[in-house]
């Protein structure tokens, strides 16, 4: 097989794919290895992979099918060149031919369909920044989202890397994971998740914050294989149709099954400040989410206003009560009392809606409003899990329940009266001692 391509590279006058070879380095090893050392070593293995790269390239740059060459290949020296390989220049000529200036937009549009229906059958064989960063230039955004979804999963088939997010949260689950023997590979197994979700993350960089040429546009300067092929990049879209392409993208994620992605997607909206466009993103996973973030002090009121945006008063009732009793985290008592008043007109509201169609409307304080604490804050067992209602309460509070929550909102109006006569004294005393002196 070593001969037969050799041959085949001789065939293709050794001079024309040497200099298609990426930097002169590979082109000084080519004259220092033996023909043993190509067919038994490391690096005679990389060098064949970069000629075999270079050889096919002959074609794509002229414009050229590289079929009769790959079949010539795959029939006399399968070892030297794979059915994957096979696909994979496939899908780089096809995505090549996409990014011709002439192109129309639906012939660009089909090729780029077809070289990501390429590229999702062999995801461990592709270069997913190099590809990414292309489609990106090309504006083929959902393509981005879709190729790193499948990278991802043939990364990691067995989700070991939920396992070792779970258990990073989650301390308490860590023994379970350590006896299975897997935490190193969950652990890499989500760090070369992370890496797919990153480069869906910069599409929405692009998309969502810039929405024009971005940082995206610039990382093209990365991938020497486009710039090499003169690809000019497609001007934006019409208003419509570039709204109609940012639902599009940010559908193909929330439609997915990949829960690390969807985790990754809501904390790009949290760190840019997106809360009100994050509850409104309607995905089985994002509950979940927002269950787990009420144990951080900034993000207590997400939940809630999760459940009130989507008419659920009951379970937003049960929530606000859990706030305004918390005690893993210091809540100023006048926030308490905010909660359980919040609490009683959720509660007092799911029954209005069962009577009305579910046309009860709860006020609330403005979306930008959180329960801050005044300290410290720990985090107590029972808690780690996040706060959430219960399955039963998700369709109405009992009278019972509404009861107990305004003889507490009594109790903690008390309270409040009470502390202030305390801190009015306390001052009076202060400023007596201070005349005194």
């Amino acid at each position: 097989e070593a001969l037969a391509f050799l041959a085949i590279v001789h065939d293709h006058r050794w001079n024309r794919v040497a200099w298609a070879l990426p930097e002169q380095a590979v082109r000084d090893t080519l004259t220092r290895l033996t023909f043993a050392d190509v067919v038994s070593t490391l690096p005679g293995l990389t060098l064949t992979k970069q000629l075999v790269a270079a050889l096919v390239s002959l074609y794509t740059k002229r414009n050229q099918s590289s079929d009769a060459i790959s079949a010539t290949l795959t029939q006399q020296c399968p070892g030297f060149f794979s059915p994957a390989d096979q696909l994979r220049f496939k899908a780089e000529e096809v995505l090549v031919r996409a990014g011709d200036p002439w192109a129309n937009p639906n012939e660009r549009q089909r090729l780029l369909n077809e070289s990501l229906r390429l590229f999702a059958r062999i995801p461990l064989h592709v270069r997913l920044d190099e590809i990414a960063a292309r489609y990106r230039y090309l504006r083929f955004y959902p393509g981005v989202v879709s190729l790193a979804l499948e990278c991802a999963r043939a990364l990691d088939p067995s989700d070991l890397a939920v396992l070792w997010r779970r258990e990073r949260e989650f301390p308490q689950a860590a023994a379970a994971t350590a006896d299975q023997g897997t935490a190193g590979q969950a652990k890499q197994a989500y760090e070369m998740r992370v890496q797919c979700y990153q480069e869906v993350l910069r599409v929405f960089d692009e998309l969502l914050l810039s929405g024009s040429e971005g940082a995206g546009g610039g990382r093209l300067g990365d991938t020497a294989a486009a710039a090499a092929a003169g690809t000019e990049r497609p001007p934006l879209p019409e208003e419509q149709a570039l709204n109609d392409l940012k639902v599009e993208t940010l559908q193909r994620v929330i439609a997915c099954d990949d829960e690390l992605m969807h985790v990754a997607l809501y904390e790009w909206f949290l760190a840019h400040g997106l809360t009100a466009e994050l509850l409104r993103i309607d995905s089985p996973y994002l509950e979940s989410f927002l269950k787990e973030a009420t144990r951080q002090p900034d993000r207590l009121d997400m939940l809630w206003r999760y459940y009130v945006r989507r008419k659920e008063y009951a379970p937003a009732a049960v929530v606000l009560a859990q706030l305004a009793e918390r005690i893993d985290m210091e809540i100023r008592l006048e926030k308490r009392l905010e909660y359980l008043s919040l609490a009683i007109s959720n509660a007092k509201s799911c029954s209005s809606a069962a009577d009305m169609g579910a046309g009860a409307a709860v006020v609330a304080p403005p979306e930008h409003s959180h329960a801050h604490g005044d300290g410290d804050h720990h985090h107590h067992h029972h808690y780690h899990h996040g706060l959430g209602a219960p399955a039963a309460a998700t369709q109405s509070i009992d009278a019972e329940t509404l009861h107990e929550l305004e003889e507490k909102m009594e109790v903690a109006q008390l309270q409040l009266r009470i502390l202030h006569q305390l801190q009015q004294g306390a001052s009076s005393s202060a400023a007596e001692a201070r005349h005194v002196t």
